[in-house]
């Protein structure tokens, strides 16, 4: 009886092993496939969510990095554009960045289930310019350019000309201060008198510029912008009420400033639109963009701003020189500025 008592028993511990180790590893399973599909326990809500993360890009590339306060391990490196943060519970997130000699960079980030949100090109304003850093062999400084009325580039010359007839008929150009007529000029016609288009608008134009594309944005006197291409002959209206427009360095988008709000335009993505209402903008006298297509100067009266229009708080709107006199050089990443007589250079980070 007691061997077969004892035998029982063996029976029962090893069955209820086996079951013990069964439940352990469909716990533990189970807890496998939730953490790698991102589920984590929050000790804060006492609840499980999935985690998401933050992707950091900044110039410079060493700038610390802290997430609501805590110093967070900046990994970028020459194989590693920059810096992953994960493991983050779905909230709303303040991400600084810091380093010496630079203005401090801030702003609120929002992390999705499932989803990195991503940080590209945080650019940190330098602290203090340097004096007489003009480099003599790059192109002359316009530090307050006028409205273009004659505006070419290496195919296309365009003019704010009312087209006159002469005695063979030929389209001649005279310039004009209040034109409703851009007349085109195709510069590889041997005939460079011989107008090859001409497009007619409902007000006298105020601005020429051409971007990279040889396509010329047109701005009128009674505010409207206009894009055009002298190839197709295709004109397509952009905005009204604009005071002021530029290009940015691929020709994709156009920044125009209005008396309330700045507006950017992607003419390739219209999902690119942004319209950002900033206080104060209506004083604003023109638009720079910066290097990246993603920042743009800001010109007031009595000073220059820098703006990262991606961030939809306007947190990063910071006064970077106490002065309209300004010429941007994107090649050497270099604001230029009038003091007096000096003219000084603020270097961004490349």
């Amino acid at each position: 009886m007691v061997q077969c008592a004892i035998i029982a028993m063996q029976l029962r511990t090893r069955r209820n092993l086996f079951y013990a180790f069964c439940l352990a590893f469909l716990i533990l399973g189970t807890g496998t496939v939730l953490y790698a599909q991102g589920w984590r326990f929050d000790f804060g809500t006492w609840r499980t969510a999935k985690v998401g993360g933050i992707f950091v890009q900044s110039r410079p590339r060493d700038a610390a990095i802290a997430l609501d306060g805590a110093s967070v391990r900046n990994t970028a490196w020459f194989l590693q554009s920059g810096t992953f943060i994960n493991n983050l519970f779905p909230r709303t997130y303040t991400l600084t960045l810091h380093k010496e000699g630079f203005l401090p960079w801030r702003r609120r980030i929002t992390v999705a289930p499932s989803l990195v949100s991503e940080v590209s090109n945080a650019v940190l304003v330098p602290h203090a310019a340097s004096a007489g850093a003009y480099a003599p062999n790059t192109a002359p400084l316009d530090f307050s350019p006028a409205p273009l009325r004659i505006a070419t580039t290496t195919r296309w010359s365009a003019r704010l000309l009312t087209p006159e007839r002469n005695g063979g008929g030929q389209a001649r150009a005279r310039d004009a201060r209040a034109s409703s007529t851009v007349l085109f000029l195709d510069m590889r016609n041997s005939t460079s008198n011989a107008a090859s288009s001409t497009l007619t608008l409902d007000s006298p134009a105020a601005a020429l510029a051409w971007n990279r594309n040889d396509v010329l944005g047109v701005l009128t006197r009674d505010g409207a912008l206009l894009v055009h291409n002298p190839a197709s002959g295709g004109t397509r209206a952009i905005a009204d009420g604009v005071t002021h427009f530029a290009w940015n360095a691929d020709g994709r988008r156009i920044a125009a400033l209005e008396p309330r709000s700045l507006e950017i335009f992607d003419l390739e993505d219209e999902s690119g639109y942004r319209r950002l209402n900033i206080p104060g903008i209506g004083g604003a006298l023109r638009l720079i963009w910066y290097r990246d297509g993603e920042h743009l100067f800001i010109v007031y009266p009595s000073k220059t701003a820098f703006l990262d229009f991606e961030d939809a708080d306007l947190e990063n709107i910071i006064e970077v020189v106490p002065t309209s006199k300004v010429a941007y050089d994107a090649e050497a990443n270099t604001l230029y500025y009038r003091e007096g007589e000096t003219i000084k250079a603020l270097e961004f980070p490349r």
